[in-house]
C-alpha cells in the first residue's frame, strides 16, 4: 500500500481517513441547538458500459460550465511484486510525462491553454486519472486524454526524473511523525500484504523501464476500469465523445483479494523513536468489519460518533477542551472490500503523552462498559442527519457518491435506508455495538515521539483506578 503517489494537489499531505465530524471553531463545547434535519438531495444518475468492459456512471451538474471525469483503473499496488514496490506509483508518474506525440512541456502547455487538467496518480488498490475541463473545451481535452492514456512514450529520462522525485518525496515523508506512525500501524495490522508493506528507496531504485511497460500493458485494462462523470453535459452528449475508449484493448487482470492478515495481539505499544520531537503522534486500534452500507459497519460509524467523531465527542472534549493536551483527537471506523479497522488518532504534547494515553484508555473503557447517554444519541442522530444533507453538493462529493454506487453495486435508495437506520437505532443497540466492536484488550498502539522522554512514563502507565497497565513496549529506532 504505497504512500508514494503522484498527488492530486487537492489531496496533498492527506494521510489519515477520519470520521465525519463538525469542526466548529468557536464555542466548541457549547453544542448548537439542533435543527430539524434536511433530507439529502441525492443526484440522479445514468449508467452505461462499453463493449470492452469499461463501466460508466454520471450525473448532469450545471452550476459550473465544467465537466469533471474520474477514470479508475483497479489494481494499483495490489499488483506489485515485493521487489519493486512503488511500481504502480512510478507508472502513474510516467503517465503524467511525455507521450509518443507530445513532450511533457508540450502537453502541459496544451492543457494550460485549454484551462484543463489531466493527472494520473496511484492510490492504494487503483490508479486514478482525474480530468477537468471547461465544457466548451471538452472535445480538445479528451483528444489529449486519448493521447496520454493510449500513447505513453515511456521515456528513459522521464523515468529517471520520476524515480528521483519519488525517492525525494519518500525521504521527505520520513521526517513526518504522522507518516512514520501510519506505515508502522499498517504493518502491525496488515502484515506482509500489499496493504501492510511500503515502497522504499531500495525497491524504487530496482524499477526498470521493462517493469513499467509490463505493468502498463498487463494491468491498464478497460476490463477493470470505470469512469465517473459529473458536469455540465448530458449522457447523450458525453458518451459519443468517450467512444475513443473502445480502442483500448481489454485484458484479463487478476487482482488479489481475501488477504490473510495477522491476528490482533494483546494490547501493546510500538514506540517509534523520533529524537527531538516536541509532539507524540498516537495511532491506535485494531481490525474490524469491512465496508457495508446498512449493516454492522454502517452502524459502527453511528456508535463511534459520540466517542471520537468530532468536536463535540467525548475524546475531543476531554483531551482538547478540558486538558489542553492536543489540538484534536478522533476515532473512526474505516473499511472497504478487503479490510476494516477501528482507529484512534491524536498528536499530543510530549510532556502529556502518558497522561493523554490514560485519558484515552479511560474514555474507551467507559464508553465500552457504560455506553452512550440518551442525550448523546439524540445529538448523534441530529448531527449525522444534518451532515448527510450536505454530502452530495459539490462535484467531488458527487463523484465520491457515484463511485460508491458503482464499486458496491448499489442503488441510491441506500441513502434512505441509512437515514431510517440512523433514526431508529436505540441506545441498547449502540451500547452493544460499543461493547462488541471496540476491543480494549487488542489495541495495537503506535506512538511516534521522543523515546528518551516518554518511554519510562509509558512503562509506568497506570489507570485512573490505580491499576498498572503493564503493556509490552517495543522500541523502534
Amino acid at each position: 500500500a504505497s504512500l508514494i503517489t503522484t498527488e492530486d494537489p487537492q489531496y496533498k499531505g492527506l494521510i489519515y481517513n477520519k470520521a465525519d465530524g463538525e469542526f466548529d471553531h468557536c464555542c466548541r463545547s457549547d453544542e448548537p441547538e439542533a435543527k430539524s434535519p434536511k433530507s439529502p438531495r441525492v443526484p440522479d444518475y445514468y449508467t452505461s458500459e462499453f463493449d470492452n468492459g469499461i463501466k460508466i456512471i454520471g450525473t448532469k451538474y450545471s452550476e459550473l460550465p465544467k465537466v469533471f471525469l474520474q477514470l479508475k483503473i483497479k489494481g494499483g499496488s495490489y499488483l506489485e511484486d515485493k521487489k519493486t514496490l512503488g511500481l504502480s506509483s512510478i507508472t502513474a508518474g510516467l503517465m503524467n510525462e511525455s507521450t509518443k506525440n507530445y513532450s511533457t512541456e508540450e502537453m502541459e502547455k496544451a492543457l494550460s491553454k485549454l484551462g484543463s487538467e489531466i493527472s494520473f496518480s496511484s492510490n492504494g488498490n487503483s490508479t486514478i486519472v482525474f480530468i477537468s475541463s471547461l465544457t466548451k473545451n471538452l472535445d480538445e481535452t479528451l483528444v489529449l486524454l486519448e493521447e496520454k492514456l493510449l500513447n505513453p512514450a515511456f521515456n528513459d529520462d522521464d523515468l529517471k526524473r520520476v524515480k528521483k522525485q519519488s525517492i525525494e518525496g519518500l525521504n521527505s515523508q520520513k521526517k513526518s511523525a504522522q507518516y512514520l506512525a501510519q506505515i508502522k500501524y499498517n504493518s502491525v495490522l496488515y502484515g506482509e500484504t500489499p496493504i501492510g508493506i511500503e515502497a522504499t528507496e531500495k525497491t524504487i531504485k530496482k524499477i526498470k523501464m521493462k517493469n513499467i511497460q509490463s505493468f502498463y500493458s498487463e494491468n491498464y485494462s478497460p476490463s477493470v476500469s470505470s469512469i465517473t462523470i459529473v458536469g455540465d453535459i448530458s449522457e447523450e452528449e458525453i458518451l459519443p465523445k468517450l467512444s475513443f475508449l473502445n480502442k483500448w484493448k481489454s485484458k484479463n487482470v487478476e487482482i488479489p483479494t481475501n488477504f490473510s492478515f495477522p491476528s490482533d495481539k494483546e494490547t501493546q505499544i510500538y514506540l517509534v523513536d523520533k529524537p527531538g520531537a516536541t509532539q507524540s503522534v498516537i495511532l491506535m486500534g485494531h481490525k474490524s468489519n469491512k465496508y457495508d452500507v446498512d449493516g454492522v459497519y454502517f452502524k459502527s460509524k453511528i456508535m463511534n460518533y459520540s466517542l471520537g467523531g468530532g468536536a463535540s465527542a467525548r475524546l475531543f472534549l476531554n483531551l482538547r477542551e478540558d486538558k489542553g493536551y492536543t489540538y484534536g483527537v478522533y476515532s473512526f471506523f474505516n473499511g472497504d472490500k478487503e479490510k476494516g479497522s477501528f482507529t484512534l488518532f491524536s498528536s499530543v504534547k510530549t510532556s502529556a503523552t502518558d497522561s493523554a494515553m490514560v485519558e484515552i484508555l479511560s474514555e474507551i473503557e467507559n464508553y465500552t462498559t457504560n455506553g452512550i447517554t440518551s442525550e448523546e444519541l439524540r445529538s448523534t442522530k441530529s448531527s449525522m442527519l444534518n451532515s448527510d444533507a450536505l454530502k452530495y453538493e459539490s462535484p467531488m462529493q458527487k463523484i465520491s457518491f457515484l463511485n460508491r454506487i458503482l464499486e458496491y453495486d448499489l442503488d441510491k435508495t441506500y441513502i434512505k435506508k441509512q437515514s431510517n437506520i440512523l433514526n431508529s437505532i436505540t441506545k441498547d443497540e449502540v451500547d452493544q455495538l460499543a461493547e462488541s466492536l471496540i476491543n480494549k484488550d487488542k489495541l495495537q498502539i503506535v506512538i511516534v515521539g521522543n523515546s528518551y522522554l516518554i518511554k519510562k512514563k509509558l512503562e509506568n502507565l497506570t489507570s485512573k483506578n490505580g491499576k498498572k497497565y503493564n503493556y509490552k513496549i517495543t522500541v523502534i529506532k
